[in-house]
């Protein structure tokens, strides 16, 4: 589970998943490649929820 830091509250993988593919499929405007920035404040909330999947994942073990 990742921690979403505005509300406080622990959100599961299917969550995660489920806001992804909502903001993907329903809220992006598809540039495209040649217009597409790294600026676009919804590229970059796909991206901070995105990383709520890795952030309680243990670190991996030095073998």
């Amino acid at each position: 589970m990742g921690l979403w830091k505005y509300g406080n509250k622990e959100v599961s993988q299917e969550e995660i998943n489920r806001a992804v593919k909502a903001l993907q499929k329903d809220v992006c405007f598809h540039c495209g490649i040649g217009k597409h920035t790294d600026q676009c404040p919804i590229f970059n909330l796909i991206i901070e929820i995105n990383n709520l999947k890795s952030a309680n994942q243990p670190p991996d073990s030095e073998h």
